[in-house]
C-alpha cells in the first residue's frame, strides 16, 4: 500500500510537470520574437501606438526587462508625442520595476526621468499628475525649464 501511494504521487507530479511544460510553450505566456520584431518595426516606421502598447506589455508584464523598452519609449515620446510612452520613460529611468535594493539613482538619470514625467503631463497623460505631485507639491516647472540641454555644435 505504501509503494502504491508513492507511485500515485510520483505519477501525479509527472503529470503536473508535463502540464506546466505545455503551458510554457503557449504563445500567450511567452514572448514571440517575430511579434516583437513586427511591433518594433511599426513603432520605428509609423509611430504606431497599438504596436507600442503591445511592446510595452511584452517588456513589462510578460518579461522582467523593461529597460529594453526605453529606446522605443523615448522615440514614441520625443518624435510622436505619445504621453503614455513618456510616462513609461519616467518609470524606467526611476527603475520602478526593480526591488529597492537594486536601485541606483544617480542625479542625471533622476533628472531625465523627471523630464519625461513632465513631458507626459504636457502631452496630456492624466496619470502623470499623481507622480508630479510627489515631486513638485507647489510649482510645476515645464519640461524645457527643468532639463536644459546644451546645443550641439
Amino acid at each position: 500500500m505504501k509503494y502504491a501511494t508513492i507511485t500515485i504521487l510520483l505519477m501525479m507530479l509527472l503529470a503536473c510537470s508535463n502540464l506546466s511544460k505545455k503551458k510554457k510553450k503557449s504563445p500567450t505566456n511567452q514572448i514571440d520574437n517575430t511579434d516583437l520584431y513586427d511591433f518594433k518595426i511599426k513603432v520605428l516606421t509609423a509611430g504606431d501606438t497599438n504596436a507600442y502598447n503591445e511592446l510595452s506589455l511584452k517588456y513589462t508584464v510578460y518579461s522582467i526587462r523593461p529597460w529594453d523598452l526605453l529606446y522605443y519609449s523615448q522615440l514614441m515620446c520625443n518624435k510622436y508625442h505619445y504621453s503614455n510612452a513618456c510616462l513609461q520613460c519616467y518609470f524606467i529611468n526611476h527603475e520602478d520595476y526593480l526591488p529597492e535594493n537594486l536601485k541606483s539613482k544617480d542625479s542625471t538619470t533622476y533628472a531625465i526621468g523627471i523630464y519625461y514625467l513632465l513631458k507626459a503631463k504636457e502631452y496630456g497623460c492624466k496619470s502623470a499628475l499623481y507622480y508630479i505631485d510627489r515631486h513638485f507639491p507647489d510649482t510645476i516647472p515645464s519640461s524645457n525649464n527643468y532639463l536644459v540641454l546644451k546645443p550641439s555644435h
